[in-house]
């Protein structure tokens, strides 16, 4: 992630009621709130070690304070998050965590009990 300093700090930096995670999506969504374009390039190379630091977020403690920040990131963004990320790929699923693709729930009985 790349951002003039000036943008930086009009938008606020990291909100520290992330500490874990979803603080670069806020950020994000700050950003576009500010009048920013969000964009990707699929020519820059990082690297990126998930949990390198900090370990997984298997333990039950960490995975109350994954949820609870997903959950307070929901709450934060609901207006947006109501409109529809202009971002999202449309043939993927909004119901899965990773990248399932959207027929897979179209599915005859799918959510039924």
């Amino acid at each position: 992630m790349m951002v003039r300093r000036e943008v930086w700090d009009q938008a606020g930096g990291f909100n520290e009621d992330f500490p874990v995670a979803y603080n670069d999506v806020d950020f994000c969504l700050s950003l576009r709130k500010a009048g920013y374009l969000v964009v990707w390039t699929p020519f820059a190379e990082l690297y990126h070690y998930e949990s390198r630091s900090r370990g997984y977020d298997i333990s039950p403690e960490k995975l109350d304070v994954r949820l609870a920040s997903a959950e307070r990131l929901r709450r934060a963004w609901r207006t947006e998050f109501e409109k529809g990320d202009p971002y999202f790929n449309p043939n993927l699923s909004l119901y899965a965590d990773e990248c399932t693709p959207a027929w897979k729930f179209l599915e005859p009985g799918f959510g039924k009990e």
